[in-house]
């Protein structure tokens, strides 16, 4: 069992996004990114998952930088969202992951434990250290042999080494009989080096059944887990869809790039060149994806990027989104089409809408009465200059209408 955080650039010092965390490490990295937001002065919702075997057995949002005192101890963070967004849980299952959470963080916990009691364990063993147990009989002739008087044991060396020469010399000269190998038939042979062979072969047929054995499959759980998605494809093709959603949802785009290439789709071809911002591909590879209703939003986004606010209009009066009125809007005013924006603007029942349309209008007039003067002939050619530098101040300031719009961001395609 182990925890992953899902958080900002601000608190990746402390809630490391992409390692496997213990339980205890995770419980103190919650408590330090808490007090350093509250330092800093910001909160944020971390997302926080307890994953086990199986998968993920538990994930909530966490407010860091909030100073709940609950946030310092992960049972009693666990318990405030049983009494909150999870009460509909049974008590039962509750508890039971419960006492398994605090289980583990007992087990995380108990190595430095156990190492501080082996030296006293070491020392009580030495303390009791049992004799060998010994017969009284074999206790009452050590004790005799001990009392004899030293002078029995205690003789002269050179009488010592007299007695060992001569010893020696009384002993026999013993001689090995001769013995002759016996010669063994043609037969036996035959059979000796036979079985030799069939052990040989056996031996090799045993080790290349061991090398061919075949390895375990991991779980698609495990693969992704590891962000191995092209081999969680390979072993689970019917999980292509839901590998590429889930890139796209993470905007992963270099594993979602690596992932098309190896097995590419209309969908994934759309959402990658989307992630990468080259929209006319998204508008040419639209004909053969699935348009949701996500990827309709992307594909008018990507009409307003072509300057093409028109289509963008087209499909919102399908999807009916607020958000991307607004954009469709700004675009025509930029584009200085402001008949149509004009026209919108009435759909829209927006004062802030009908302001900037009638500062839209004094700017085009202003752009394009410069832009003539800057082609007048009857002028003289330092006002034609000044009525050109005019004329793109004009067009910038049209431009600029209602903020910066993420359409006017630079492409690279």
């Amino acid at each position: 069992m182990y925890a992953k955080f899902e958080c900002s650039r601000k608190l990746r010092q402390f809630l490391k996004k992409k390692r496997q965390l213990s339980l205890s490490e995770a419980e103190k990295m919650i408590s330090a990114a808490d007090d350093y937001a509250i330092q800093h002065h910001f909160k944020e919702d971390v997302n926080f998952k307890i994953v086990g075997q199986d998968g993920i057995e538990y994930e909530d949002n966490l407010p860091i930088g909030t100073g709940q005192g609950w946030l310092h101890n992960l049972l009693l963070i666990l318990d405030h969202a049983y009494q909150t967004v999870l009460s509909d849980q049974s008590p039962e299952a509750f508890k039971a992951f419960s006492d398994r959470v605090r289980q583990e963080l007992t087990i995380e916990e108990q190595p430095k434990a156990v190492q501080e009691t082996l030296p006293v364990v070491a020392r009580q063993e030495k303390a009791h250290h049992l004799k060998p147990i010994v017969s009284k009989e074999e206790e009452a002739v050590r004790k005799a042999g001990s009392s004899a008087p030293a002078t029995t044991k205690q003789k002269p060396q050179e009488s010592r080494k007299g007695s060992l020469r001569r010893r020696v010399r009384k002993e026999p000269m013993w001689r090995l009989p001769h013995l002759k190998r016996p010669q063994v038939g043609a037969s036996a042979q035959i059979i000796k080096r036979f079985l030799l062979a069939a052990a040989t072969i056996l031996v090799v047929a045993i080790f290349m059944l061991f090398l061919m054995r075949p390895k375990p499959v991991p779980s698609y759980q495990t693969l992704i887990q590891n962000a191995s998605y092209v081999q969680a494809a390979k072993l689970y093709p019917s999980k292509h869809r839901d590998i590429e959603a889930r890139l796209v949802k993470d905007n992963d785009e270099k594993s979602l790039a690596a992932f098309v290439q190896k097995y590419p789709s209309n969908n994934g071809r759309f959402d990658l060149a989307y992630m990468q911002k080259k929209f006319s591909t998204v508008i040419s590879v639209s004909q053969d994806a699935d348009l949701t209703a996500v990827r309709k939003v992307k594909l008018a986004i990507s009409y307003i990027y072509q300057n093409q606010p028109e289509n963008a209009l087209t499909i919102n009066s399908e999807i009916k989104s607020p958000q991307l009125q607004q954009l469709i809007f700004l675009a025509l005013i930029h584009e200085g089409k402001l008949d149509q924006a004009a026209t919108l603007a009435k759909s829209m029942n927006n004062k802030d809408a009908d302001k900037v349309l009638e500062v839209g209008k004094t700017y085009q007039a202003a752009y394009e009465k410069a832009k003539a003067d800057a082609n007048n002939p009857k002028l003289s050619e330092t006002d034609r200059k000044q009525a050109l530098k005019d004329q793109h101040n004009w067009l910038a300031l049209r431009k600029s209408l209602g903020g910066k719009s993420p359409y006017e961001e630079s492409t690279n395609e």
